[in-house]
């Protein structure tokens, strides 16, 4: 028996805070994340692989 799972893309973001680096976000799919150091960006992982996955 095959099983077929697709996942949503996701990216987990970090922060150095205290010399430690710790989770500052997990999004996946269409849900967006904001940074603003070092530089103001924002990522939405579905946009990433968009036309790269299947279906």
């Amino acid at each position: 028996m095959a099983l077929w799972r697709q996942h949503k893309p996701g990216m987990i973001a970090f922060e150095l805070r205290d010399g430690h680096y710790q989770e500052a976000a997990h999004v996946t799919g269409g849900e967006s994340f904001a940074a603003i150091r070092p530089f103001p960006v924002q990522v939405v992982p579905s946009r990433l692989v968009a036309g790269l996955l299947p279906g």
